[in-house]
C-alpha cells in the first residue's frame, strides 16, 4: 500500500463568488419553476432541481465570470474541463435527469442543456484553462462550447 495521500486542490471561490452564484442560481430556479437544492461537495455538481415532491428534475452546475458573452465568443467559447463532463454525462446516463450548465455574466443568464442528444464527433477539445493563478491543475483538456449553444434567460439577476 503506498503512503501517498491524495493531495486537497486549494479553494479558490470568494464570498462574492457565491453570492453571484445564488443569484444566477435564483434566476434558473425562477426560471426552471423548481427549487434549487445546493448539494454537498463530493457531488461533481453544484444543484440539484427539486420539485414540491422532492423529486429531482434536474442537475445544475452554476458558473459566473465576470466576461461579458461577447467577450467569450471572442475567446472561441466557454471552456469546460473534460474530466467533469465525463462526470455530468455519465451521472445523466445513470439517472435519466437532464444536466444544464448556467452561466452568469454581466449581460445575463444564459443556460444549455448537456446530454441529451448525441454529441457531434468530434467535440471541439483543447488544452487550456486559467493561468492566473499559478496553479498547474488548472490546465487540462477542456471542451469549447460557442455562446451560439446557450440560451439567455430573459429576466433580470
Amino acid at each position: 500500500m503506498s503512503d501517498h495521500k491524495a493531495m486537497k486542490r486549494p479553494t479558490y471561490e470568494t464570498d462574492s463568488d457565491i453570492t453571484r452564484e445564488k443569484r444566477v442560481a435564483d434566476t434558473f430556479a425562477t426560471f426552471s419553476g423548481l427549487s434549487l437544492c445546493k448539494l454537498p461537495k463530493f457531488y461533481p455538481m453544484d444543484f440539484a432541481g427539486v420539485a414540491p415532491d422532492k423529486k429531482i428534475k434536474l442537475w445544475a452546475e452554476v458558473k459566473t465570470r465576470t466576461y461579458s458573452k461577447e467577450s467569450l465568443d471572442r475567446m472561441g467559447g466557454y471552456m469546460f474541463a473534460l474530466k467533469r463532463a465525463m462526470e455530468y454525462e455519465r451521472l445523466v446516463e445513470f439517472t435519466g435527469i437532464p444536466f444544464f450548465l448556467v452561466l452568469g455574466l454581466p449581460d445575463g443568464v444564459f443556460y444549455k442543456k448537456m446530454f441529451h442528444e448525441p454529441h457531434r464527433r468530434p467535440l471541439d477539445i483543447k488544452f487550456g484553462g486559467r493561468t492566473d493563478r499559478g496553479d498547474s491543475d488548472d490546465m487540462e483538456p477542456m471542451l469549447l462550447f460557442p455562446l451560439s449553444d446557450f440560451s439567455k434567460i430573459e429576466q433580470e439577476i
